[in-house]
């Protein structure tokens, strides 16, 4: 290589640098992720019975090993050495897509169009909030995508790929497949992909027989069609087994032709910067932030420029042919990867009705859109336009850089809830709820609206605290049965209780109990978070608590409907100096049976779940 070369190659690293190092600001980004990671700290126990669970629900069997991952990779992505390789992932996934393009293509001067895809992609790339990898589900899509490519790319390299490999690579690309939605969605566009190209060209080395009229690679479609069928043959018996619940998979929008259109497109727009210059707060922008931007647009059209003199896409008086070919066909895909999830009225209520369009799917149609944007680019006749198309996309990477930034602190100035709580864990102070509440005063760390935010942070501190140099105790427990590293929250329910679930435990008597624990004499106030079964009023409802035989509390509801989640209500108990553990008793106006008022099969006769307990020495 020359020095020439070696120039590019570091200018082409800094340019990825740059983005990385955006990239990497942010995690846990959203509900799903904080979930995700909430299930983690409770231990490997709690991430398989939600992994089981979700699958069961869904109907997705991928789920199996979707949850646990995404699990762990959203515990791990508080580490910086662990995002950077995230993020240094989902960037490598962008070559090893264009590495099996080329061996499906035969693409001349591949590494200069390489470079000019990655360029490309660079210039394009929006970091944002959303359902996004790698800074949300980092590696969910990323694994999958990468096996998938490598079985395509191995697959290809053959014209006859003969029975052990053919079985060995068909084999693991099949189980790539199953690991979610999206991963069968990825590898049938792929082969759609493949097929639409060899019959729009011809190819010497793939000897071609009409298929009701039409040219195709017979034994490569055989082989493709089978493996489809098998993938779809288990996932559809896993979803007949487990029919799904959940309505993000059904195609429910399909009737509204305008919306599921708009949708599909709007997520193929999301996927740049292009649908997110409005958003750039200007006002905001520093004179570094654009002197940086600056920087990045001028080495990305030094590289633009030198790149697309330097490609040659195809050989042949067909070249032009080809090209069109490939971006025809690009297109076709594209839209078979968006027109699936668009179809979903709960896509298109978040895309046309509250603005927020970008999905998974969008950073799964991001490479092959790189691609294609390169072959037109280097394609285009006239070099004014070549021209015009480069310094639209320097402006683009210069808006990008801008906009990369100030996200970027804005996801910074997020994460320090996180930083929060990790110097809180280890500090000997009372745990209470002053301290929760200075970790996310703003609330800027986005949960599901049924999480109870201060008992998720009092969980996320006692998972911290397991990893102080000196172990803290702890002033408060909490009645989550599948919490490993507290003290037995099931030894404390008495009768009147049902089985414990992944959330808290359901009353199921008139009348239940509750232990306090013996090393707890000491306490004066317990904090009880709990929620109420909805039933015909909750103003029918009211539960007396007892200490004994004295009444400490009798409280009551209203209709409001934020009385039916979250609740928390405060008891003071009599001062005393007894190391037996007491018992409290909860009584209950009214019982709702749901089974017998047709709400649902559930024939238990509900009234108070508690969520949470908290044991105070000091008061609130």
């Amino acid at each position: 290589m020359s020095a020439y070369q070696y120039l590019l190659i570091l200018a082409l690293l800094i340019l990825l640098f740059f983005q990385w190092h955006d990239f990497t600001s942010g995690f846990r980004l959203t509900a799903d992720d904080v979930m995700f990671f909430d299930y983690y700290s409770q231990g490997w126990q709690r991430v398989w019975r939600d992994a089981v669970e979700t699958a069961e629900y869904t109907g997705r069997i991928g789920q199996y090993v979707l949850i646990p991952l995404n699990a762990w990779a959203a515990a791990k992505s508080d580490s910086l050495l662990w995002r950077g390789l995230f993020v240094a992932l989902h960037m490598a996934l962008w070559g090893l897509f264009f590495v099996y393009c080329r061996r499906v293509f035969r693409f001349q001067s591949s590494g200069y169009l390489a470079g000019l895809s990655i360029v490309m992609l660079l210039a394009l790339q929006p970091l944002a909030f959303e359902h996004l990898p790698p800074n949300s589900y980092p590696i969910q899509n990323t694994l999958p995508f990468a096996l998938i490519l490598l079985c395509r790319w191995q697959i290809n390299r053959f014209v006859s790929i003969g029975w052990g490999r053919g079985l060995f690579w068909y084999g693991l690309l099949a189980l790539s497949m199953l690991l979610g939605d999206f991963a069968l969605l990825f590898a049938s566009g792929l082969l759609l992909l493949e097929h639409l190209w060899h019959l729009g060209v011809d190819e010497p080395e793939r000897p071609k027989h009409r298929l009701l009229g039409v040219p195709v690679v017979p034994g490569r479609l055989m082989c493709d069609v089978l493996l489809v069928m098998v993938v779809l043959a288990v996932y559809w018996v896993f979803r007949y087994l487990h029919p799904s619940q959940y309505a993000g998979n059904l195609p429910d929008g399909i009737d509204h032709t305008s919306r599921w259109l708009q949708t599909a497109l709007m997520h193929l727009l999301d996927a740049t910067t292009v649908a997110r210059i409005q958003d750039i707060h200007w006002p905001a922008v520093t004179f570094a932030h654009k002197l940086q931007a600056a920087f990045i647009a001028a080495v990305t059209g030094c590289l633009a420029v030198y790149f697309v003199v330097k490609t040659k896409l195809f050989v042949g008086p067909q070249q032009s042919r080809r090209t069109t070919w490939f971006i025809l066909c690009g297109a076709v895909v594209a839209l078979y990867w968006m027109l699936p999830v668009a179809s979903t009225s709960r896509q298109q209520s978040w895309c046309l009705d509250s603005g927020v369009c970008a999905y998974l799917d969008s950073r799964m149609v991001f490479p092959l859109l790189g691609i294609m944007l390169a072959v037109a680019l280097v394609a285009m006749r006239y070099r004014w336009l070549q021209f015009g198309a480069v310094v639209a996309m320097v402006v683009m990477a210069f808006f990008t850089s801008v906009h990369n930034q100030q996200q970027a602190a804005h996801m910074h100035e997020r994460m320090q809830a996180w930083q929060r709580a990790q110097l809180q864990a280890c500090q000997p102070t009372q745990m209470d709820r002053s301290v929760t509440a200075e970790i996310d005063p703003q609330q800027l760390i986005i949960m599901h609206p049924s999480v109870d935010r201060r008992a998720f942070w009092q969980r996320h501190l006692q998972y911290l605290r397991r990893q102080c140099p000196e172990k803290q105790s702890m002033a408060s427990y909490f009645v989550f049965a599948d919490v490993p590293l507290l003290p037995s929250a099931v030894d404390w329910l008495g009768q009147g209780w049902s089985t414990p679930e992944a959330w808290g435990v359901w009353s199921s008597d008139k009348r239940a109990s509750l232990t306090l624990p013996a090393n707890a004499s000491a306490v004066r106030y317990v904090d009880i978070g709990f929620q109420l079964y909805h039933g015909p009023s909750l103003k029918q409802q009211s539960v007396s608590v007892y200490l004994g035989d004295k009444e400490l509390a009798r409280w009551s509801f209203d209709d409001d409907p934020a009385q039916y989640v979250n609740q928390h209500r405060v008891l003071t108990l009599p001062e005393t100096e007894a190391t037996a553990a007491r018992k409290l008793h909860f009584e209950f106006a009214s019982q709702r049976d749901p089974h017998y008022a047709g709400e649902s099969a559930d024939p238990r006769r509900l009234a108070m779940g508690i969520k949470s307990i908290e044991f105070l020495e000091h008061p609130l």
